[in-house]
């Protein structure tokens, strides 16, 4: 079960996304290494959606209105978001066929609120989280977290912010939570070129990227999105290792065309680490993401 805004908050949306993707190759929630204790093999992989209050994120953007640049944000929650909770139809591979919630709120709910049935908002509170600390990007950087979502620029880094595979961490005191220290890995930016991808229902759809140059613990999530405009909102995800192709079987191409195509078909390229601890409230994770998003033209199949 699983979870699209200006480029920054679109970050945090696909943060979670991503966390949503990587549940199925890792164990989920985990228990959070100490500090200090930066193996990246215990990486424990993200939170499941169902599960997932919150979390902090690095997302790298490679083209932004003031150039390469990296932001750190956050926030976390007292309940998860039913909107993030997608329902799974089909499976070939690595790649599923998603269906989202299937309703909506209008008018749209406030800031503080989610959409949990149709027409119905609940609140929604950002939990006290005390002092919050980035490492391994740069200089060591402090955020108070007490009272609301973050995203602050990554300054004083370089970019990418850190060296592929490099580790890096985040950490705080927690709150009334208690201490806590999540890991991730540097992540070179993915390359891809999407400008002759052709993606016809019913037909394997094969794409490529560069795989990472220096490999560590990163996985890579493709998603395809066709934009459908027949009110079920749709899209195939696929959790890959970093090799540099794969190919989406014609059945879940078939079933996604199935929901419409609308005026602006895409496929998101993500790279990224993920680690999650559980807390009282629920599982809180860290992800460190870089995501190319790319056009691409979509049919149903043709007729004999």
């Amino acid at each position: 079960m699983k979870s699209r805004l200006s480029p920054i908050a679109r970050a945090a949306a696909r943060s979670t996304a991503f966390a949503a993707l990587l549940i199925q190759a890792t164990a989920g929630c985990g228990s959070g290494a100490s500090a200090g204790d930066i193996d990246r093999a215990t990486l424990t992989g993200p939170c499941s959606p169902d599960t997932r209050v919150g979390g902090f994120f690095v997302s790298l953007f490679a083209a932004s209105d003031i150039g390469p640049s990296s932001h750190f944000g956050g926030a976390v929650f007292d309940s998860i978001d039913p909107a993030a909770v997608w329902t799974r139809q089909s499976t070939v591979g690595a790649c599923s066929l998603w269906t989202g919630p299937g309703y909506t709120c209008n008018p749209g709910c406030d800031s503080v609120s989610v959409c949990v049935a149709q027409d119905q908002c609940a609140l929604r509170t950002i939990e006290s989280f005390g002092t919050v600390t980035l490492t391994g990007f740069g200089s060591p950087r402090s955020e108070p977290f007490n009272d609301g979502y973050f995203v602050d620029l990554l300054s004083t880094a370089p970019y990418p912010p850190a060296a592929a595979a490099a580790p890096v961490s985040v950490g705080g005191d927690g709150g009334a939570y208690g201490p806590i220290t999540l890991h991730g890995e540097g992540i070179e930016p993915p390359t891809f070129d999407a400008s002759a991808l052709v993606l016809v229902g019913g037909q394997d759809f094969t794409f490529s990227w560069t795989p990472q140059t220096r490999s560590g613990m990163q996985q890579i999530q493709a998603i395809v999105d066709l934009g459908g405009e027949s009110g079920a909102t749709a899209r195939i995800e696929c959790d890959l290792p970093d090799s540099g192709t794969a190919t989406i079987d014609g059945s879940l191409t078939a079933s996604l065309v199935g929901y419409g195509v609308g005026e602006t078909p895409v496929i998101d390229l993500t790279r990224g680490t993920a680690d999650s601890t559980t807390l009282e409230p629920g599982c809180v994770d860290f992800t460190v993401t870089a995501t190319v998003e790319r056009s691409i033209a979509a049919s149903a199949l043709p007729g004999p």
